[in-house]
């Protein structure tokens, strides 16, 4: 099941890293300046062909990932539009009925939990989004090794 875990966490987390690039096709690049309800602002969609561990949803101007391993629920919706109704009402919280964690997109900044997650990072070329990461966990890029050896490490 840990293996499962971890591989479901891996390709979570390649998608969220996915959105941190924003402009992907002809999904917005940045944040939205006049914002339209009945625009779809994420017209190019991942599509999930071989997976039993995650699934991923799109309504307008959300993105909901879900891990069905571990429960929890991601919802990014566009950065410059409303965040759905539940959050407006509880702005700042990451818990918010029934999802798990609730990010504007594409992210300024970031924070690492995880090696796996730093690899997509720097592939991506989206290195200078880093902001923190956690103490223990073991990046084998010499050059991710030195950009984080420069930034606040953070307890898990």
């Amino acid at each position: 099941m840990m293996i499962k875990t971890q591989l479901c966490s891996a390709a979570i987390a390649a998608v969220l890293a996915i959105s941190m690039v924003g402009g992907v096709g002809a999904n917005e690049a940045g944040c939205v300046t006049s914002y339209d309800a009945s625009k779809d602002y994420f017209p190019d969609k991942v599509e999930v062909k071989h997976s039993a561990g995650f699934s991923i949803t799109y309504s307008g101007n959300t993105k909901h990932i879900r891990n069905d391993v571990s429960g929890e629920t991601y919802v990014l919706y566009q950065c410059g539009t409303p965040a759905p109704a539940d959050v407006a009402t509880k702005a700042g919280s990451l818990q918010v009925g029934n999802w798990t964690k609730v990010a504007s997109v594409p992210p300024k900044k970031i924070a690492l939990d995880s090696a796996p997650a730093s690899a997509i990072i720097e592939m991506l070329g989206v290195q200078s989004t880093v902001a923190a990461s956690y103490k223990f966990f073991a990046v084998t890029s010499p050059c991710m090794q030195k950009q984080l050896a420069e930034l606040p490490r953070v307890a898990q």
